[in-house]
C-alpha cells in the first residue's frame, strides 16, 4: 500500500506525505512501543469510491501529513493484501476509509483502540480528532517515555562499567607480563642466584631459611565491578 499511495498522490517527492512503515501490522506495532507512540492505522478499501477520494483529498494532505509524521508510527494496508484483510475482519469496520488509533505502548503485548472513525472525514474533523485522543494518552504516553529513558541510562551505566571492568582486567594484564618479562630466570642464572641474592637481593625475591631462594609473588587485586 505504502508504495502505492507514494506513487498516486507524491510521484513528484516520494519524500512527501504519510511515510507509512512497510512491515505487517503487528511489526508496526512492535516499532510504535519501541518509540513510545500511538500507531496510526489505515484500511484503504479500493472498491469504495470515498477511499481514493480520502487519500487525495485527505490523507495526502500537508497538513495530515506533517500531523501524522510528527506524532505517529503510520501504517497502511489495502483489503488486497493479506495482512490487512485479516486485521479488517478483526475490527469489522462498518464503512470506508478506516483510520484508527492504536495504543500498544502501555499493553505487554497488545493493543488497545484509542479512537477510529469509519467513513470519510475531511481534514479539519481528522486532525481534531487526532488532537483529542492525544491529550487522552499524554500521561499514558509520558509514563512510558520516562521508564524508558531510565531504562536506557541503566543500560548505559552497565555499559561503562563493563568498559571499566575490561580495561581494569587489561592493564592488569599487561603489568603481569611486564613483570614476567622482568623477572630473573633459574634455568639461566643456575645456583648462582642464592650467591646473587646474597650480596644484592633483586627486587621481589627473599631468602628462603634454608639459604634458598623463593620468588615473591606479587598479587594484583582486580577492580570489582560496582553493581
Amino acid at each position: 500500500f505504502s508504495a502505492w499511495f507514494s506513487e498516486s498522490f507524491h510521484a513528484d517527492d516520494p519524500s512527501a506525505g504519510v511515510r507509512f512503515v512497510q512491515l505487517s501490522h503487528r511489526d508496526a506495532l512492535s516499532v510504535a512501543k519501541t518509540e513510545t507512540k500511538l500507531l496510526f492505522l489505515y484500511l484503504h478499501a479500493p472498491m469504495h469510491h470515498e477511499s481514493e477520494v480520502f487519500c487525495s483529498q485527505v490523507l495526502a494532505s500537508p497538513e495530515v501529513s506533517t500531523f501524522v509524521n510528527d506524532n505517529f508510527i503510520a501504517w497502511g494496508g489495502s483489503l488486497r493484501d493479506g495482512d490487512a484483510h485479516a486485521l479488517a475482519a478483526e475490527v469489522n469496520p462498518s464503512a470506508y476509509p478506516y483510520v484508527a488509533l492504536l495504543d500498544s505502548v502501555s499493553h505487554g503485548g497488545g493493543a488497545s483502540l484509542v479512537m477510529s472513525c469509519e467513513g470519510f472525514i475531511d481534514t479539519d474533523g481528522l486532525i481534531g480528532v487526532f488532537e483529542e485522543a492525544l491529550a487522552g494518552q499524554t500521561s499514558v504516553l509520558n509514563d512510558a517515555r520516562a521508564r524508558h529513558a531510565e531504562a536506557d541510562a541503566n543500560r548505559r551505566l552497565r555499559e561503562e562499567q563493563d568498559a571499566a571492568f575490561a580495561e581494569s582486567l587489561a592493564r592488569d594484564a599487561a603489568r603481569a607480563a611486564s613483570g614476567a618479562r622482568g623477572s630473573p630466570s633459574r634455568d639461566r642464572f643456575g645456583s648462582g642466584l642464592c650467591t646473587i641474592e646474597r650480596r644484592w637481593k633483586p627486587c621481589g625475591t627473599r631468602q628462603t631459611p634454608s639459604g634458598g631462594c623463593a620468588t615473591t609473588t606479587r598479587t594484583h587485586r582486580r577492580a570489582s565491578r560496582d553493581n
